[in-house]
Parts: structure tokens; sequence; C-alpha cells
């Protein structure tokens, strides 16, 4: 398996908020599906700008595709392949590997190509078989900022509550002009409450893929705090999400609206 680099662009959120969550059954078994995702934004005065992500699942009624990602099942359900049409026609996608000791859990991924210099990331698991710990490689051509071949260019750590949601996220990268280690990121995410996350999915690949929308994907309940941003929901009768009112140190930054099947 080939290894890789890249100078990561590091940033921090902080925030303290009181944790509370209930464990309650993924909506993806539900009567009905999350079909898409929309985010207004205001721009100015009356001036507002959308976008949603669409979500699709197949027969057994797993993601199959959400926004520009295809997702490739086996016959057992798990991703085994990821087409990212968003990053242009040269990208050959990403190949997901098991381990032969539990076939739930991914012991890497391999890019087969792409224009950023991602190679692989290997995932690590505690005893408990829950992801702890993702180690990104990359791949260039020799220069003073990284070695002639594939290297380790930075690693991310995951902590959770007792429910499984993802609590804390801390992000390290490695500068090999200095020789040194930086602790670049931190993600904080709590105040959960008891309703289940409609974007919730058991598929480790899919890790905390929160940024653009403000939600976050791996964890089983929805979230309402991270760092400046905090998040009200207006949920249906069956508690699930309608809509999602986002605000950075207290002033409106986007909306999510939810529409299910």
């Amino acid at each position: 398996m080939k290894r890789a680099l890249l100078i990561p662009i590091c940033f921090m959120t902080l925030l303290s908020c009181k944790k509370e969550a209930a464990i309650i059954k993924p909506l993806e078994t539900g009567s009905q599906r999350l079909v898409s995702v929309t985010r207004t934004t205001t721009l100015s005065g009356n001036v507002s700008y959308s976008e949603a992500k669409n979500y699709e699942y197949n027969n057994a009624g797993k993601i199959i595709a959400e926004g520009n990602k295809k997702y490739l099942r086996h016959d057992k359900q798990r991703i085994v392949q990821i087409a990212d049409l968003s990053a242009g026609t040269n990208n050959g996608g990403t190949r997901v590997y098991y381990s032969d000791a539990d076939e739930n859990k991914i012991t890497y991924t391999l890019c087969a190509s792409g224009d950023d210099g991602r190679d692989s990331v290997v995932y690590l698991h505690d005893s408990n078989g829950r992801l702890v710990k993702t180690m990104d490689y990359f791949s260039y051509v020799s220069s003073k900022y990284s070695p002639d071949t594939t290297f380790l260019s930075r690693y991310s750590f995951f902590k959770y509550d007792g429910n499984g949601n993802i609590v804390q996220v801390d992000l390290f990268s490695i500068d090999y002009v200095n020789q040194g280690v930086a602790h670049c990121g931190q993600n904080v995410y709590s105040s959960y409450d008891k309703t289940i996350n409609p974007l919730y999915t058991a598929d480790e690949v899919r890790t905390a893929e929160h940024a653009y929308y403000g939600v976050i994907n791996t964890s089983i309940n929805n979230y309402a705090c991270i760092g400046p941003y905090t998040k009200s929901y207006e949920y249906r009768t069956d508690g699930r999400p309608r809509s999602c009112l986002v605000k950075q140190n207290g002033v409106e930054a986007f909306k999510l609206t939810f529409k299910y099947n």
C-alpha cells in the first residue's frame, strides 16, 4: 500500500456546553428516509442563496449517494468504493479495505488518483472496535517540504460519549522542515439532544463530514453547539428535524431544511 502528504490548513474550534444524549434507532432503518438537506444563507437584506445536497439509497435502504459523492457497496452492504464527482474528471475514486478480523471495520482507504496528492488513510480502532485515529498519507515530488516517497502528513484522534456520539476531534500535522508535530486544530461537539440525527449511518468512511452543512453524520444524535456556532432545531411529531437554524456568536449564519420521502 502506498503512503503520502499534504501541508494542511490548520484551524481551531473550541466550545464548552453541557452534554446530553440517548441512543435512538437510526433513521436509516425507519419508515421515511432523508432525501435532501438544503442550506439557505442570507447574503444581505432579502437576498439569500440556497444549495441542496441530495441523498439516494439502494434497495437495502443504504446510502449510495450524498451530493457529489457516490458509494459502491459490497453484497454485505459495506462501502467498498467512493467516487467524488466534485473532484474533477481526473479523480479515480477511493477504494475501501476492511479488516480480516472484523469485516465492518476499515483498515485503510486507497486513492486511485487525485490532484491533491492524497494517497491513503489508515484507520485505527480501540479494543471496543471504535474508530479512534486516522492517519493521512500523501505523495509528492521530492522537495524541502516533503520526502521523495509517500509519507504521513497528518493524523486525527476521535473521542466519544457513552452513546457513541463524537465529542472531540484533535488534528495534528507533521512539519518535515522543522522536524516537528503541530496540534493544529480541535473540534469539540457537545450539548447533544435526545433526537435522532437524520444523517447518521455506521459507515466509518463518512467520518465527521460536517463542515459545509453544519451537521455530523457519524453521531447518533443531533448536536447543538460547536465553538461559536449554536444550532436550534424545529422537529416533526415523529422526532425527525424539519429545520435547523445555525447562529455564529448569536447572529444567524444559515438555515438547514430537511426533506424526507
